[in-house]
């Protein structure tokens, strides 16, 4: 029952979101600006997102290397597109990575490991957003966005020290500290999972213990990330949006920070809604940020149906599988 409210919760911020934008829009002027797209450009945008997918696979194949859960890159690619069909029909902050979760660990071993992993990628991903948003909007002139920056850059540089001062924490001398309180609590904390949650510090110390993995991934993420620039660099061309690089980086990098927050239902109306907004700022329509996270969306619901396609793939092979062995034991049945 409390997922079906969430699932609503969800659906209706969505709802909400679409709404308002759809309603201050010009349809006709929409209609124009859709009709002048340069689909060509769509395309190397789509095709620079499943890069993206790869350096995602490649990063966490270094993460889990010197685990037990360790696995080829590609089976971790399909995984990914596999995850992204869930994340569709489940909740925004459960379904893909809940989904991976299940297919990583097949639900048997290392799922609090992976469950850590799961939480630095986060820490990661958080991270390189916010810096890519943060620095560039400090040497942002135009004054249109001079209240904006006064309102919102304070509270971001406040997201981005905590996210700093975590890996300080983790990977610095300051660890040895942290992970003696860790220990502490756990031995007088006894109730559920809170002795599990407070031992998460030895899975940090893997990480220490192998920091040339570490940095590879780190590597990985910084090479995602700059695709993910060029991916939605390329839907700005797309739509005939001239903008500076560095406004296109911090807006682009707000709008993947704002996804992240699990208050829609797979991210649809936050794009729309957040690039709509920021666009108006510069005096550009609202029509055109409508269409801009629209195209997201579009990449989002194509990689979930190729997701949706691998899954059912999966689901053959597994059913064939055991047609076979079931034929097999009947063939050795007197």
């Amino acid at each position: 029952m409390r997922l079906n409210w969430r699932i609503l919760f969800n659906l209706a911020v969505t709802l909400t979101l679409l709404t308002v934008v759809m309603v201050q829009v010009d349809w006709q002027k929409t209609i124009a600006t859709l009709q002048s797209v340069r689909t060509s450009y769509f395309v190397y945008s789509y095709m620079v997102s499943l890069a993206c997918w790869i350096m995602l696979a490649l990063r966490l194949q270094a993460l889990l290397r010197p685990t037990p859960l360790q696995s080829p890159w590609y089976r971790l690619f399909l995984i990914n597109l596999r995850s992204q069909f869930f994340g569709l029909v489940l909740p925004s902050d459960v379904g893909a990575a809940a989904a991976r979760w299940y297919l990583v660990t097949e639900n048997r071993v290392g799922r609090r490991l992976f469950a850590f992993i799961t939480a630095l990628e986060r820490l990661m991903l958080t991270l390189g957003l916010l810096l890519c948003t943060v620095v560039p909007l400090y040497f942002v002139t135009d004054e249109r966005l001079q209240t904006f920056r006064t309102t919102m850059l304070p509270l971001l540089t406040l997201l981005l020290a905590a996210c700093v001062f975590i890996v300080a924490v983790f990977f610095t001398p300051l660890f040895g500290w942290f992970a003696a309180v860790c220990r502490w609590l756990a031995a007088r904390l006894h109730y559920g999972f809170l002795p599990h949650l407070l031992s998460f510090h030895e899975d940090i110390q893997i990480y220490r213990d192998n920091k040339a993995t570490f940095a590879e991934a780190v590597a990985m993420h910084v090479v995602f990330q700059l695709l993910t620039f060029i991916r939605i660099y390329l839907l700005f061309v797309a739509m005939n949006i001239q903008m500076p690089l560095q406004d296109i980086l911090w807006m682009s990098m707000l709008v993947l920070l704002m996804v992240t927050v699990p208050l829609s239902f797979g991210g649809f109306g936050v794009r729309e809604a957040t690039f709509a907004w920021l666009l108006t700022m510069y005096g550009l329509g609202a029509d055109q940020g409508l269409l801009l996270g629209a195209m997201m969306s579009g990449q989002k619901v194509i990689t979930t149906i190729l997701g949706g396609f691998v899954n059912l793939l999966v689901a053959k092979g597994v059913s064939s599988t055991s047609e076979t062995a079931g034929n097999n034991e009947s063939s050795e049945i007197p």
